[in-house]
Formats: structure tokens, sequence, C-alpha cells
């Protein structure tokens, strides 16, 4: 039954991969942004399931880490609708 912890944290890879490049080069474009925060979001909902496989303290950073990114991904879009105001 391990698998879905598993899984989860190879999705968060890619996850982590993708927000960051977003970050990077998809500044000004809200929508993408968007897309990427809705990922965020849908990643942790998927593990919730799951939380009494994580390690206690894992899904605490899990969850914090997954804050982090939709709150640097809302600021992200933010400025790029701001910019273009």
């Amino acid at each position: 039954m391990a698998a879905p912890f598993a899984d989860s944290r190879a999705a968060y890879s890619v996850l982590e991969t993708r927000v960051n490049r977003a970050l990077q080069t998809q500044l000004g474009d809200a929508a993408r942004l968007r897309l990427q925060r809705d990922e965020a979001f849908r990643l942790l909902e998927s593990a919730e399931p799951h939380r009494h496989l994580f390690p206690l303290a894992e899904y605490s950073i899990l969850q914090q880490s997954i804050a982090s990114m939709t709150d640097q991904l809302d600021e992200a879009c933010h400025l790029s609708c701001t910019s273009h105001a």
C-alpha cells in the first residue's frame, strides 16, 4: 500500500520542477501560472487520503511546501495581472 506514497513523492518532484520553471519563465502569463497553482492543490488533495502512509514530518513538509509554491504562484499571478493593467 506504499505505492500512493511513492507516487506522491514522484509527483511532487515533477511539480517542484514545473513550478520553478513557471516562476522563472511564465511571469506575465497569469493563466499558465494559475494552472501550476491548480496542479499543486491537486497534488495535496490526492495525497490527503493517504496521509497515514507518510511520516508525520514529511507530510507536514509537503503541506508547507505546497503552501509556499501556491503563495509564490499567486504572487507571480498578481504581478502578471498588475503589470498588464
